[in-house]
């Protein structure tokens, strides 16, 4: 599977709160520039609580804006 990446993408922080596990799920967050943005279907790869007890890694399918799209 190709992977996107992207430099000097900033840390960004979620504007809503995540819900329970759910098939479809997407993310808001604040600003995403730099980011991947999936485009040829390209998945990339976001952390959560990067360093912490309780990081988790989340494969997302693609980037519109600062909404972040998951599989």
């Amino acid at each position: 599977m190709r992977r996107s990446y992207e430099g000097a993408a900033p840390a960004a922080q979620l504007t809503t709160d995540l819900a329970s596990s759910t098939a479809a799920l997407t993310i808001f967050c604040t600003d995403l520039t730099n980011w991947p943005t999936g485009v040829n279907g390209y998945p990339f790869f976001i952390v959560i609580n990067r360093g912490k007890v309780n990081e988790e890694k989340i494969l997302c399918s693609s980037r519109t804006g600062n909404v972040l799209t998951v599989y």
